[in-house]
């Protein structure tokens, strides 16, 4: 009988470890779902490209132009949620811009996501 109920509390435990493992690497994956628009942000001042949730490639411009071209050419209604997707080592200040310029046309951020390497603050990878 012990043993038994020993049993049933690891088995209890371990599936409350993998649920907590599960809801750890899936929380940005709402993010994703979430969002119709993808605002990308190129390292080294390449500019931003904007693609439409499940669209080919997207049109690529200024950064500061982004804002205009979502209520201009894609007609999102205000309050959509858009994603940013910092590619490389672009900098948190470039970041805040493009949020800020979002936000100022009426647009929500469903998140951030960073692809490739960075640059921590003290300048290590």
């Amino acid at each position: 009988m012990k043993m038994r109920v020993l049993g049933i509390v690891i088995l209890l435990l371990l599936v409350a470890a993998g649920y907590a493992s599960w809801r750890y690497y899936a929380r940005g994956a709402g993010a994703l779902d979430n969002a119709l628009t993808s605002v990308n942000i190129w390292e080294k001042d390449m500019g931003c490209t904007v693609s439409s949730h499940g669209r080919a490639p997207g049109h690529r411009m200024p950064c500061t132009d982004v804002g205009r071209y979502l209520n201009g050419q894609l007609r999102l209604a205000s309050g959509d949620r858009v994603l940013i997707v910092a590619m490389g080592e672009v900098s948190p200040p470039a970041i805040d811009a493009v949020s800020a310029e979002l936000k100022r046309s009426g647009y929500n951020v469903a998140g951030v996501f960073r692809l490739g390497p960075r640059k921590e603050p003290d300048g290590n990878q």
